[in-house]
C-alpha cells in the first residue's frame, strides 16, 4: 500500500514529458489540479478509491516535480542554479517528513477497534 504513491510517481514523471510540449505552465496547473483531485479522492470511503487516490497523488507529485525543476532550469540565473534545485528539493523532503510526524496522531497498530473507527489517516493524506 505505500508503494502506491511511489508507483504513481513513476507514471507522473513519464507523462511530464508530453505535457510539458503543450506548454509548461498548462503541465504545471494540470499536474495541480490532479493533486487536488487526487486529494479530494481519499475523503471517499472506500479501500479501493482510497489506493487510487494515492496513485493518483502520487503521479502529481511525479509532474509536479520534472515541471518545478523545468521552472528552475529556465528561471534561475546558472550561478544560483544548484542552490535553487537543492531547496526544491529540500522543501519536498520537509513535507514528506512533516506528514510523517503527523502518523502520531493515529491510533496504536495494536489497537484494531481503534483503527477500524479512526478516519485521521484522511487528513494526514490530504496534507
Amino acid at each position: 500500500m505505500n508503494t502506491i504513491p511511489a508507483v504513481g510517481t513513476i507514471f507522473g514523471s513519464g507523462a511530464a514529458s508530453p505535457l510539458m510540449a503543450k506548454g509548461r505552465a498548462q503541465a504545471f496547473i494540470i499536474a495541480c489540479c490532479i493533486g487536488i483531485g487526487g486529494s479530494l479522492l481519499c475523503f471517499i470511503e472506500n479501500f479501493y478509491v482510497f489506493l487510487f487516490a494515492k496513485f493518483i497523488v502520487g503521479a502529481s507529485i511525479g509532474l509536479t516535480g520534472v515541471t518545478v525543476a523545468r521552472y528552475i532550469e529556465e528561471y534561475v540565473p546558472l550561478k544560483w542554479f544548484g542552490t535553487s534545485q537543492a531547496i526544491s528539493l529540500a522543501f519536498l523532503q520537509g513535507g514528506i517528513f512533516i506528514s510523517t510526524l503527523m502518523g502520531a496522531i493515529l491510533p496504536a497498530d495494536e489497537d484494531e477497534e481503534a483503527l477500524k473507527d479512526d478516519t485521521n489517516y484522511r487528513y494526514i493524506f490530504a496534507v
